[in-house]
């Protein structure tokens, strides 16, 4: 008997498999804030694939709160709906214990005048002028990227972690405050990240 189509987490399965590429990586650049500005082709390739990923993911969460989308919605689209409808999204943080980093992508969306966050102007970049912004395909904006990206799926999928249903856990992305070590429920991974009103 097979599961039905409609119950498999494709953009969670996505998640994980961009998350992998990014372990990848780690065996040869250390993730650590000196080699920020690290940049390279397969770190491009991760940058505009993490960000179609986040761009679909929130599409479905605006989607999920009921809000009509215009016909090519765009960052600014997503923000104005999620700051109205789900105001501690921005300030969700996420950690990657392995490296001590504790990341908030979507910060900027908390200044006094919200603006697009970095690693998305990062990714714009390398998408429409990569011959002149090669240099955005870094590791910060990759990191941001994809936290924005667990963000995300941790909202749209956030029943799912309640009930146990997403397996399997992330290997780098998790919580704030979680540091591992011990055997937990495949929804643990989510429990700071339920409220997001």
């Amino acid at each position: 008997m097979s599961i039905p189509q409609s119950e498999v987490p494709k953009h969670w399965n996505y998640f994980l498999m961009l998350e992998n590429d990014l372990a990848q990586i780690a065996r040869y650049i250390e993730f650590h804030e000196d080699n920020y500005e690290t940049y390279s082709l397969e770190l491009s390739r991760l940058l505009v694939s993490a960000c179609g990923e986040v761009d679909a993911a929130m599409k479905q969460i605006c989607s999920s709160l009921g809000k009509k989308l215009p016909a090519n919605p765009n960052i600014e689209t997503y923000r104005e709906v999620v700051s109205e409808l789900l105001p501690k999204f921005a300030s969700k943080e996420v950690s990657i214990p392995r490296f001590g980093l504790m990341l908030t992508p979507w910060s900027n969306w908390l200044d006094d005048e919200p603006k697009r966050p970095n690693w998305w102007k990062g990714h714009n970049g390398i998408k429409h002028s990569r011959h002149t912004e090669f240099q955005e395909g870094n590791l910060k904006n990759v990191l941001n990227a994809m936290g924005a990206l667990y963000i995300a799926l941790a909202c749209f999928y956030s029943r799912r972690g309640e009930e146990h249903r997403l397996p399997p856990v992330p290997s780098l992305y998790f919580p704030k405050g979680f540091y591992g070590g011990e055997t937990f429920a495949a929804g643990f991974f989510f429990y700071n990240f339920i409220d997001f009103h």
